[in-house]
């Protein structure tokens, strides 16, 4: 019979962890709110679309090394068949899609928080209360 109480840890923070931690967390808001050159970004965009291109197609088996996928992705002709060609060129196709996509719908749903205001105007007393399942 398993034991019924939730788990608990036994260990206690000591000033040490306590700073360790507060540092990680400084850092990360940091790095969260950093603002990129530009060209920096687009690198490092394409360099991360490639990456997950190649990760995720040699997952399944597709023989394509990173450096091939980079040529692909140059629109490079490479030496491979035409199918894990055709895997990695449309796996691109699909992150540049998703990435499009949700920067789309990002700007729109910052646009409606900076207003306070959705699509569909603001929502009534009784359509707050339906929604919270009151």
């Amino acid at each position: 019979m398993k034991d019924s109480r939730p788990f608990s840890p036994e260990f206690t923070y000591t000033h040490a962890m306590v700073k360790r931690l507060a540092s990680i967390a400084a850092d990360r808001e940091v790095i969260l709110h950093a603002h990129l050159v530009p060209k920096w970004e687009v690198s490092i965009r394409r360099e991360q679309l490639i990456r997950a291109a190649h990760a995720s197609t040699a997952i399944e088996g597709n023989p394509l090394s990173l450096e091939e996928v980079s040529r692909l992705a140059e629109g490079r002709e490479v030496m491979a068949a035409r199918r894990a060609k055709t895997e990695v060129l449309n796996y691109l196709r699909v992150l540049e899609h998703a990435r499009t996509r949700t920067e789309v719908w990002s700007r729109k749903k910052r646009s409606s928080h900076c207003t306070g205001i959705s699509r569909r105007g603001p929502l009534t007393t009784r359509q707050r209360r339906g929604r919270s399942g009151r």
